[in-house]
């Protein structure tokens, strides 16, 4: 096929084919929401449930300094989908800072916040659980479970773990060939299950089922036998990261516009993530004290 060589293509087929048995081993509903950014990673899930012949409702939050809502409403206009769109406003944070982090703090298992604290960045606000980071997810996934139960859905998927797995980190383009291989498996895989973990607790408490397919134990054992310079390529100066997952993407059928975005992760991109930390540090001191190392 055109534009790809024999072992992206071989690596490809393997992704839609099992990407294909995970989602319908999950035996959803015939309509089913997926957390949406507009990125290439839940744009991919969105696109393969459609194709899979699931209906698909799209539910992305954002603020005022988001960029999500653009691309998600390109993309549910592309493919006709509904798309619900949640603003987050300083406001909500506020009211709803405390709850997230009672949730999060009570119910997450204590192997789980060890984890955190083992495989997170070592510097003030992002080494505990849960944190400022935490938090600000936490708030956009409640606010989705709410808007879920108005619309009577009971399943939803994240292309969460993208990151995680194909070296789309921040860090990852900071280590060296012979480090990555390690930083993935003992650092950044970790880390993707530690919110994995915490985002389906968020929709447990609202009796919603929370399913990500990229962190499924099948699909991340096909991804370790992807060689390190299809997830991080180096082109002279510049570094693509999460290459071979955004070839799968294009190959799927996602539009390039949304598959070549500028990797963001959801606490940046929907734009809350500076609020929720100046909150912490004004208006509840007694939790943004907990967030340090």
């Amino acid at each position: 096929m055109k534009g790809f060589s024999k072992v992206e293509l071989r690596f490809i087929q393997e992704f839609d084919k099992a990407l294909t048995d995970i989602i319908n081993g999950y035996k959803l509903p015939k309509k089913a929401a997926i957390a949406f950014s507009g990125g290439v990673d839940s744009s991919t899930i969105a696109y393969k449930l459609m194709k899979l012949g699931y209906k698909t409702e799209l539910i992305t939050t954002g603020s005022c300094l988001s960029k999500d809502k653009n691309y998600a409403e390109t993309f549910a206009n592309k493919f006709v989908l509904p798309l619900h769109y949640i603003d987050i406003s300083k406001e909500l944070i506020h009211k709803k800072i405390p709850i997230v982090f009672k949730l999060l703090k009570e119910s997450t298992p204590t192997k789980i916040k060890a984890m955190a604290e083992e495989s997170r960045f070592k510097y003030a606000g992002l080494r505990t659980y849960p944190n400022a980071m935490d938090i600000a997810i936490g708030i956009c996934m409640y606010e989705i479970a709410q808007k879920m139960k108005s619309l009577n859905l009971g399943y939803i998927l994240s292309g969460h773990g993208a990151g995680d797995i194909f070296a789309g980190g921040f860090l990852a383009i900071q280590k060296k060939p012979e480090e990555l291989e390690e930083y993935l498996q003992s650092k950044a895989v970790p880390m993707g299950f530690v919110d994995i973990v915490r985002d389906s607790l968020i929709f447990k408490h609202f009796d919603i089922v929370f399913k990500s397919p990229l962190l499924e134990d099948t699909f991340v054992r096909l991804v370790d036998q992807v060689p390190l310079d299809l997830k991080l390529k180096r082109r002279k100066e510049k570094v693509i990261r999460k290459y071979i997952w955004i070839k799968y993407s294009l190959w799927l059928g996602v539009p390039s516009v949304i598959a070549n975005r500028i990797p963001k992760s959801m606490q940046y991109s929907c734009g809350i993530y500076k609020w929720v930390m100046k909150d912490l540090l004004n208006s509840y001191p007694h939790l943004a004290q907990e967030q340090s190392v």
